[in-house]
């Protein structure tokens, strides 16, 4: 209400502003001066902001200690809520210990170590009483000590903090009025160093140009050298041009010259080779028509000896045909024997298609076979490569009879008058032939009746080793079905184990819990690694067990798989001997058939018939290799799954012993919780050491605090020093950066001076190496040109002579080898018809009537034929030597069109020699040019470092202005970083009031849980006289703490009394609601002062209250703020001037 009615008062007030406002009217009193009304208007504005201050102050009080009330007795009920809680939880913590009581009775045994025990436990429970006793009175002792001796710490650090900010204050004051000596030395120091250095840079600038000027003049004398340089250069350059046109046009002239030489000499050898070859022509004619006169009288008597030899050849042809009928008959008694053969090879297709069955079922039993892989791939790889070499030499067989019964059909003509001396032979042949039939015959039928009795051996093989596979399959089967029941009931029984001795452990855990609950931790740990042990020891066994089984049935398979592999290559060596015997035996019959061929002509039919079955034999080895492919492939496959079983069954493996391992883990987990809360009650008594160290370390860590403030101010100090150094270190390196800047200027114009003259040097050097190579080149193309023409001479000559000898060998081996055949041929008919007409004049002279006719249009035909081709070769001789004349011809073309395109070249070379002397005199005009630039570049620079100068001095001045700034932004943030830093001890004193807090609300903790310990047994009229001894303690809390609220206002009353404090409140510009005594003074004048005093203002001096305590929490802070301070200055309209 009072802070009501000052608010409201104070608002009526026209006098508020601070500012005395006269009102231009008659109320105005003559008595009473403006300054005393000024004076007694802020004297009531100043009282009235106490008042309304002090005011708000009581109401904060009162409530807070109205909420103090309420929390107060809102713990009392809460803590008499938790005792009855805690009374049911114990009588129900009775109950159930008399039942357990009423079960141990049976344990008679026990019993008499049980009240051992009990007594000692009473001891125990006596003793730790009385330390908690202790430690309660020693607690409420060091309790109020440590609050006196916080309270006179909070004293003493406002105090050594205000002669702290009274030194930092002095220290700064030094450290300005030493900044404005040093700037003032520094700035005297840098003008007169900036003078020095404008001397040094007019002295160099002089001397700059002199040299300037001596450059000029070298360059001018060095520029007239060189415009006669080149003069001389172009007349040298017109000179070997006109000696260059000279050396060409006798060039042209020397090689027209040897080019029409050339012509000529070809064209003359080119008529004489012409004529020798005509005459070469005339003399082949003559002796080919001498030849053929020969041929034709040979080619009558031929004539007679034929018309003789065709009588007879119709007498044999009559007994042909008998014979052939004879034959007929036999070959359908052999094609016969081959469709039994056929059905033979079909029987054997489909004992190999079981065969393939069977591979296609023991790929299992393969797959386990990985040691001797590599030899079945090399026995596969033999047996391949033997059936590709049976194959191609079946083939190549095959081939030959087909080119030998070719080359029957074509001589039959011939051979037909041999056959009337072999008819005898023929007979006795065929009757050896028709006994071989029959044997064939025999041999067939017996070979069939071997195939059937092997196919069905086949067969009923095939139907073992299925139902081998089959009982493979099934034990397999079985013993994965016998080891997964195995791993599942060994897992059962593992389970089984492990529940059974968790529970054990469980209820020995239980009766060692209500045994040895007075016993160490050292027996604990024991029993716990025992336990431990004994269940690792447990499961090494079943695991070794489990891997020893594991390793006998991989061993027992791998022996299966052994004996299995074994008996599939006895079966295949046994099928690889009958292939090898029938392949023996079919060779043999075509050995005979081809025997029985060789004498008669008409046994086509029969050998197309063995050609079919070489085909289909062939067939069926593309076959069998591919099935072996697939054999090879499924094998492969098998592995494959070999190893995937493998992995599963390692994996199921592991998995049982993550499994086992994790049900270990959860065990030894249980059992350290059950342990755990055993050693809790161990710790409560670690406890009480525990706050002894605390408070060690409370001293400690204040030592500490006034170890770091004073390294600090340390640190500041260095800092600041180091900040000055810095200063002097930047304007020592903008003294040398000029410093440098001048140098290379000066360097720069010195290495354009020596670029100019090592430019000229060069483009001279390059001038006279280029006339060189120029000379160099012609007389090398001169030379070059020459070696040219005489190597293509040489050439020419030499490939002339070459062809020449070559058609001559050719003609030479074409001619003998003709007639080589020719005299072979007629002496081959001569020695054929002798023998002929000796044994057959007289059977063939009827014949040789009737064919003569017959025999003489044929002769005339071959001779036509053999002219044409005797013709057409001829020609064909004429057409290719014309065409090499073409070639040769075509080939001088062309060197006479390189000779023009070398010629075209070296005009290119010219051109381009031309075309680089053009461009050197660019380049000559360009370095002119060039020498202009520089001149120009030269004045530039000297403009530029002109410029240079003036932009130095405005960097100059730049720099001490942003040194100044830079500096009073580093004094800001020295001040800033102070002020941080007093905001940084504040928290750290908070802080460490926190962490007091902290440990009283643990040792209230650990009272409460004593408390507990103390309530876990029967209520005793012990524990009714602590509990009376904490209510007492309760009350007297309550005394003290309103004893302490007495001394708070007491204590404000007094600070409102003293005229010390009196005077801080009632001051020009007054803080109402806050007495803050580490408020600095300030002083008219100096910016930097001011701001740093608004940086101090605007931060919150006041101490932060100590957490977790009941009196100073955030909810009973129920106070408003206080209204804003009205502005010093009156609006303009209500403004009047004072005298």
């Amino acid at each position: 209400m009072a802070a009501s009615k000052t608010a409201s008062s104070f608002h009526s007030m026209p006098y508020r502003n601070s500012t005395y406002v006269a009102n231009h009217g008659n109320n105005a009193s003559s008595d009473v001066t403006p300054d005393l009304h000024l004076k007694m208007s802020k004297k009531i504005a100043q009282l009235t902001k106490v008042i309304y201050a002090l005011n708000t102050k009581n109401d904060e009080h009162e409530n807070a200690l109205e909420n103090m009330k309420v929390t107060h007795e809102e713990e009392m009920q809460q803590l008499i809520a938790e005792t009855k809680e805690k009374m049911n939880y114990f009588k129900s913590r009775i109950s159930a210990v008399s039942e357990q009581k009423q079960k141990i009775e049976v344990l008679e045994s026990h019993l008499a170590q049980e009240r051992l025990r009990r007594e000692e436990a009473l001891v125990e429970f006596e003793k730790f009483k009385q330390r908690n006793e202790d430690q309660e009175s020693q607690l409420k002792s060091e309790f109020s000590d440590k609050l006196l001796s916080m309270s006179k710490e909070l004293l003493a650090a406002k105090k050594q903090f205000e002669e702290r900010l009274k030194d930092f204050q002095a220290t700064r004051k030094i450290l300005e009025e030493n900044r404005d000596k040093t700037v003032g030395e520094l700035t005297s120091k840098h003008h007169h160093e900036m003078d020095q250095l404008m001397k040094a840079h007019r002295v160099r600038y002089d001397e700059l140009l002199t040299e300037k000027q001596k450059v000029e003049k070298e360059f001018e004398q060095k520029l007239a050298l060189v415009t006669t340089s080149d003069e001389i250069a172009a007349e040298e350059r017109r000179k070997i041009e006109l000696e260059y046109e000279e050396k060409v046009e006798k060039l042209r002239a020397f090689y027209e010259h040897e080019l029409a030489a050339s012509k000529t000499l070809h064209e003359s050898s080119k008529e004489t080779k012409l004529k020798e070859w005509e005459n070469r022509e005339k003399s082949l004619k003559s002796e080919f028509l001498r030849q053929e006169r020969i041929l034709k009288e040979r080619i009558s008597e031929l004539l007679n000896q034929l018309s003789d030899g065709e009588q007879q050849m119709s007498v044999l042809r009559i007994q042909l045909k008998e014979l052939e009928s004879k034959l007929q008959g036999k070959e359908g008694d052999s094609s016969n024997l081959a469709k039994q053969l056929e059905d033979s090879r079909h029987e054997c297709a489909k004992a190999l298609r079981s065969l393939r069955d069977t591979e296609n079922d023991l790929t299992v039993s393969k797959k386990r076979s990985e040691e001797q892989e590599t030899e079945i791939a090399r026995q596969s790889n033999g047996y391949k490569s033997a059936s590709i070499d049976i194959a191609i030499a079946g083939l190549k067989a095959a081939n030959l009879q087909i080119s030998k019964l070719g080359a029957i059909n074509l001589t039959q003509e011939t051979t037909i008058k041999e056959l009337k001396a072999n008819i005898t032979s023929l007979q006795s042949k065929l009757n050896k032939l028709e006994k071989e039939h029959d044997e064939l015959g025999e041999t067939l039928s017996s070979h069939t009746l071997q195939a059937d009795s092997e196919s069905k051996r086949f067969q009923q093989e095939i139907e073992k080793l299925t139902r081998e596979k089959a009982d493979l399959e099934r034990k397999y089967n079985t013993e994965l079905i016998r080891a997964s029941e195995q791993s599942s009931s060994k897992e059962l029984l593992l389970r089984k184990e492990l529940d059974e001795v968790t529970e054990k452990l469980k209820q020995e855990h239980q009766k060692e819990l209500s045994d040895m609950k007075a016993k160490l931790g050292a027996e604990h740990k024991g029993q716990i690694i025992s336990l431990q042990e004994e269940f690792e020891q447990k499961l090494s066994l079943t695991e070794k067990g489990l891997v020893e089984k594991s390793g006998q049935e991989l061993e027992r398979l791998r022996d299966e798989k052994n004996e299995v592999i074994a008996q599939f290559e006895g079966h295949c060596s046994d099928l690889k001997s009958k292939l090898e015997s029938s392949r023996v035996e079919v060779e043999r019959l075509e050995k005979l058939v081809h025997d029985s061929e060789n004498g008669l002509g008409s046994a086509s039919l029969h050998i197309d018939s063995l050609n079919q079955a070489l085909s289909e034999k062939k067939e069926e080895l593309l076959k069998v290799k591919n099935e072996l492919k697939e054999a090879g492939k499924k094998y492969a496959k098998s592995l494959d799954e070999i190893y995937k079983l493998q992995t599963l069954h390692a994996n199921q493996l592991k998995d049982a012993e993550i499994d086992t391992n994790a049900r270990l883990e959860s065990l030894a987990n249980q059992l350290d919780t059950k342990w755990s809360d055993r050693l809790r009650d161990e710790c409560s008594q670690l406890r009480s050491q525990l706050n002894e160290q605390h408070r060690e370390e409370n001293r400690v860590s204040l030592e500490e605090l006034t170890i770091m403030k004073d390294l600090q101010k340390e640190e500041l100090r260095a800092e600041l020093q180091s900040k000055i150094d810095a200063l002097k270190n930047t304007v020592s390196e903008a003294r040398s950066d000029l410093e440098k800047a001048t140098r290379n200027a000066s360097t720069k114009e010195l290495d354009l001076k020596k670029e100019l003259d090592m430019k000229q040097r060069h483009m001279e050097e390059q001038m006279a190496a280029l006339t060189e190579q120029h000379n160099k080149h012609l007389e090398e193309l001169i030379e070059h040109q020459s070696d040219e023409i005489k190597k293509l001479e040489a050439l020419k000559d030499e490939e002339m002579k070459n062809r020449e000898e070559k058609l001559k060998k050719d003609h030479r081996e074409e001619m003998t080898s003709q007639l080589q055949a020719n005299k072979l041929t007629i002496d081959a008919v001569k020695s054929q018809a002798q023998q002929k007409l000796l044994n057959d004049i007289e059977e063939l002279t009827v014949q040789h009537e009737n064919d003569q006719e017959s025999m003489r249009n044929e002769l005339l035909r071959v001779q036509q034929e053999e002219m044409q081709r005797l013709h057409q070769e001829f020609e064909l001789q004429l057409a290719s030597m014309r065409l090499q004349l073409q070639r040769a011809n075509e080939a001088h073309t062309r060197e006479e069109t390189e000779h023009q395109n070398q010629m075209e070249e070296l005009r290119q070379e010219i051109e381009q020699r031309q075309c680089q002397i053009n461009e050197l005199d660019e380049e000559i005009s360009q370095v002119k040019d060039n020498a202009g630039q520089l001149q120009r570049e030269l004045q530039a620079k000297g403009q530029e470092i002109l410029t240079i100068r003036r932009e130095a001095n405005a960097q100059i001045r730049k720099r001490e202005e942003d040194l100044a700034k830079a500096h009073q932004l580093e004094v800001d943030s020295v001040v800033a970083d102070h002020l941080r830093e007093t905001q940084g001890l504040l928290t750290e004193f908070n802080r460490s009031k926190e962490l007091l807090s902290d440990k009283i609300s643990a040792l209230q903790l650990m009272l409460e849980e004593a408390e507990e310990k103390f309530r876990s047994r029967q209520s005793r009229p012990e524990d009714l006289e602590v509990i009376e001894q904490l209510k007492r303690a309760l009350a007297e809390r309550e005394l003290d703490m309103k004893k302490l609220v007495d001394d708070k206002r007491y204590f404000q009353m007094e600070l409102l009394n003293r005229e010390t404090n009196f005077n801080k409140v009632f001051k020009a510009a007054p803080n109402i609601g806050v007495i803050n005594p580490l408020q600095a003074k300030t002083k008219p004048g100096k910016d930097g002062i001011r701001q740093s005093k608004s940086l101090v203002m605007n931060t919150s001096s006041r101490l932060d209250p100590i957490p977790n305590m009941p009196l100073h929490e955030k909810r009973l802070n129920n106070s408003r703020p206080l209204p804003p301070t009205p502005p010093k200055d009156p609006p303009p309209h209500r403004k009047t001037s004072v005298y």
